[in-house]
């Protein structure tokens, strides 16, 4: 059994571990054009798990 203390720090805790992993997962893509089509993939899976966050002008951008 693997416990949080043993794993990586999060860095943005509101979100969580997925989403911490899939933005390491598109830091290791070569390709710019999928690295992008990936972060903006990530980006709208954040909006959908956390919909208040949506209500802000720019929370693309953030």
């Amino acid at each position: 059994m693997e416990y949080n203390t043993s794993k990586t720090q999060l860095q943005m805790p509101e979100y969580g571990r997925i989403i911490q992993q899939l933005v390491e997962r598109c830091q290791e893509l070569e390709n710019r054009d999928e690295r992008n089509e990936m972060a903006v993939a990530i980006v709208d899976f954040m909006g959908q798990r956390n919909p208040q966050l949506r209500d802000e002008s720019n929370y693309k951008h953030k």
